[in-house]
């Protein structure tokens, strides 16, 4: 599982490094969009990465 984890903190990481470097965005709604899935995805990660958050996310879920 922890590649699933590792991936998705990559791919944050770039849509965050993607909406800070581009300068030419339609709307701003677009670029503020991106910066946002990035931070999730980040912040979703490397919560994933803590001791225990396996038992939260099984309590949340009902499993």
């Amino acid at each position: 599982m922890g590649f699933w984890y590792f991936l998705g903190l990559f791919i944050g990481i770039g849509l965050l490094l993607y909406g800070i470097m581009q300068s030419s965005y339609k709307t701003p709604f677009r670029k503020l969009s991106v910066l946002m899935i990035g931070t999730i995805l980040i912040g979703f990660s490397l919560y994933m990465f803590l001791p225990g958050s396996d038992d939260t996310m099984a309590q949340i879920f009902k499993l």
